[in-house]
């Protein structure tokens, strides 16, 4: 149970890092939030909430995987760089473009899932009009 608590600390600490240093993260949380009070005024069902979470969930966890790889290369490659002209090892270039590219590739389906979820609720606003 101990270990588990270490455990639970860490990635709590994680998070926070996460959300104190990194912007992406910060700015993603603030659209994630302000999509969150547009679908309770569209008074989502709850598996349109259900899938909104997982695919937030989702990126974040992109997201946090791309900032541990950053965190990673350039610890590794920090003395290299520096002696360098502050040009990346090639691999560790490759390695930073790659994760990165795995995050817009993420939020290109959080946009795209956004757009399936709110879009047909939307629509209703505006076109379904109860006959009298």
């Amino acid at each position: 149970m101990r270990l588990t608590i270490k455990s639970l600390g860490h990635a709590l600490s994680g998070l926070k890092h996460a959300f104190v240093q990194e912007r992406n993260v910060r700015k993603f949380l603030m659209l994630w939030g302000g999509l969150a009070v547009a679908a309770l005024l569209l008074k989502f069902e709850i598996v349109q909430w259900i899938i909104f979470l997982l695919v937030g969930l989702c990126f974040l966890t992109v997201e946090l995987i791309n900032t541990a790889i950053e965190r990673i290369t350039d610890t590794i490659d920090d003395d290299r760089k520096q002696a360098n002209s502050g040009h990346f090892h090639p691999g560790i270039k490759m390695a930073k473009d790659v994760a990165a590219a795995a995050s817009l590739l993420a939020l290109i389906m959080f946009g795209i899932v956004q757009v399936l979820l709110f879009l047909p609720n939307i629509l209703m606003l505006f076109f379904d009009h109860p006959q009298a």
